[in-house]
């Protein structure tokens, strides 16, 4: 009978050795699929956050775009010289008839640049400037020569 008891026992502690390996060897097999698992997670963190910053930039881009394209579109046209000292002379024409068809010229281009961009307000024309020469008094020059002496 003791010796039953014995064989008993031993077999007991058998069986709870060999669950105490399985429960070891199963631990270890979830700590390595949780390893395995949380890296797959870090690798999906770092995709996304490589995408989501390159959709900050593609957004920084588009901003930028649409600016430059509102500068674009209210810039002046460039076959408008007036303001700029230009003047554009036909020989054999009359400065009355040459200064009569650059207004005419200009209110066409202005008129063209208007009707191309209607979302903005038209442009007040601007007024032609003559040219000033300055008036030194009976010389031409603002200073006398000096003779060398």
């Amino acid at each position: 009978m003791l010796q039953n008891v014995n064989e008993e026992q031993e077999k007991e502690i058998l069986n709870l050795r060999q669950q105490v390996e399985e429960g070891r060897k199963s631990e270890e097999i979830l700590k390595k699929q949780c390893l395995e698992k949380e890296e797959q997670h870090q690798v999906e963190v770092n995709i996304l956050t490589g995408k989501l910053e390159d959709k900050d930039k593609l957004l920084r881009f588009q901003d930028s775009t649409k600016v430059l394209d509102d500068i674009l579109s209210s810039q002046r046209s460039p076959a408008i010289k007036t303001g700029l000292g230009f003047h554009e002379s036909v020989e054999g024409e009359s400065s009355a008839q040459g200064e009569a068809r650059n207004s005419k010229e200009k209110s066409k281009m202005i008129n063209k640049e208007i009707r191309g961009q209607p979302h903005q307000q038209p442009r007040k024309e601007i007024l032609k400037r003559k040219s000033f020469t300055p008036y030194y008094g009976s010389n031409s020059r603002p200073f006398t020569q000096m003779n060398n002496v």
